[in-house]
């Protein structure tokens, strides 16, 4: 169950800088910043306390930690021209974490899953794995 997600479809003006041409093109901030602060906000109002969005410039995406039932839950936000998705991960003990994975991370999920479908700027909410297939996690 380490690194489920969810893929999502959202509409979001595309906030990706770039500079340079040819070989020195590279990317100054992804794309997701709106999006990351949208659904940060939405885990804000479910009262979780939840960091400020990071940009990841290696992975060209947003990632924040929002602390819930005393557990630290990394979200790693993707935005995408064409796909729009997050992976959580954990960072409690290691133990702790395997002998509680599965609630671990599907409490959680399913807590930002809720979010996203009840508010209108989301649509299509679907559970992923690792490799951003679509899955059943009943």
């Amino acid at each position: 169950m380490k690194n489920l997600g969810l893929q999502f479809t959202a509409d979001f003006p595309d906030d990706m800088m770039d500079e340079g041409e040819g070989d020195d093109w590279h990317v100054v901030r992804p794309g997701g910043m709106a999006l990351s602060h949208a659904i940060v906000e939405i885990l804000r109002g479910k009262g979780l306390s939840v960091s400020e969005p990071d940009a990841d410039l290696e992975h060209e995406s947003w990632v924040f930690t929002a602390e819930w039932q005393g557990k630290s839950h990394s979200t790693q936000i993707y935005d995408f021209p064409t796909d729009k998705f997050l992976h959580v991960w954990g960072s409690s003990p290691w133990l702790k974490n395997l002998l509680n994975r599965r609630d671990f991370y599907l409490e959680y999920l399913e807590l930002l899953r809720t979010g996203l479908c009840d508010d209108p700027r989301f649509g299509s909410v679907e559970w992923i794995d690792v490799n951003n297939r679509p899955i059943s996690v009943d």
